[in-house]
């Protein structure tokens, strides 16, 4: 159904409208020209991507965006705190770079701004983390994905130019009988290394 705001709608009940209580699954364009996918007003709905195998005339589950905002590809319920899942046996995530450039390899880059706004930038401080790399394993008593280790970037002294911006690279694991990862080794912003302390 087409309704007079413009809206393809799918399936009976509701208004047809583009938000709102009564939203059907829906298809519109918003007020700047942004294309929106609704997934109507079903408590709990998703909206999924199915595909086709080659060969195969049945499409499938391939991904689906949940109400929590998160990303799932490969499964469709959430496990973990992350905005994209990805599942399988295979890697979750691959960075692949084609360029004669000899620096344009794969990238993965993490910003940081001391703002709570998002688009809003402020300086960051001696002791802010840049972005950190967890390690989870799930627990022997079946209640949680412990912490085993942890790579994180921290900012250590006053960022006092345009081009200043002094980062320790900060190595921690869990010792047995613990799921809190203290440091084993530093390697600090002047480039030494430190084994089991941050002094």
């Amino acid at each position: 159904q087409i309704c007079m705001a413009g809206v393809l709608a799918f399936s009976a009940g509701g208004s047809g409208t583009p938000s709102g209580a009564n939203a059907r699954p829906n298809i519109s364009r918003g007020a700047d020209g942004q294309l929106i996918l609704a997934s109507g007003k079903d408590s709990g709905s998703s909206i999924r991507f199915d595909v086709a195998a080659n060969g195969s005339t049945n499409a499938a589950e391939a991904a689906r965006i949940n109400p929590s905002g998160e990303l799932l590809v490969g499964h469709d319920s959430s496990d973990g705190g992350g905005k994209i899942q990805a599942f399988g046996a295979q890697d979750g995530v691959d960075i692949l770079s084609y360029s004669t450039t000899n620096t344009h390899g794969g990238r993965l880059t993490f910003y940081r701004s001391k703002n709570a706004t998002i688009g809003s930038n402020t300086e960051v401080a001696d002791g802010d983390s840049l972005g950190r790399i967890d390690w989870r394993g799930y627990n022997d008593d079946g209640t949680a994905f412990n912490q085993g280790a942890r790579i994180e970037a921290l900012v250590t002294g006053d960022v006092d130019s345009s081009t200043d911006m002094p980062t320790d690279l900060v190595f921690k694991t869990s010792a047995n009988g613990s799921a809190t990862p203290t440091e084993s080794l530093r390697i600090t912003s002047d480039g030494n290394v430190h084994l089991n302390s941050g002094n």
